[in-house]
């Protein structure tokens, strides 16, 4: 602080308040979600036969983050889809 309680831009500002990291409780822990589950939030069925995820359990949660989100690739495809359906407007 410079003269008359004024912060200067030249220094750095000083927190009162001290460095800390948040921290959890023990009734509060993050897990890593399963294979399954990331499918299901990416959107994909519970229906196996429809998708089939191969490799080994880090090999499959990679092939799930990697994929386009299921609803994602219908709206596109739907879109696309439409415009070729329409005629061309002549000028």
């Amino acid at each position: 602080m410079n003269d008359g309680g004024r912060y200067s831009i030249q220094s750095p500002f000083v927190s009162n308040l001290p460095p800390t990291r948040p921290t959890l409780s023990p009734p509060f822990t993050f897990r890593m979600l399963q294979n399954t589950e990331l499918a299901r939030a990416m959107g994909f069925d519970d229906d196996e036969t429809k998708y089939e995820f191969v490799g080994n359990i880090g090999e499959v949660t990679k092939q799930i983050g990697n994929a386009v989100p299921v609803n994602l690739a219908a709206a596109l495809v739907g879109a696309i889809l439409r415009q070729t359906e329409k005629p061309e407007d002549v000028c």
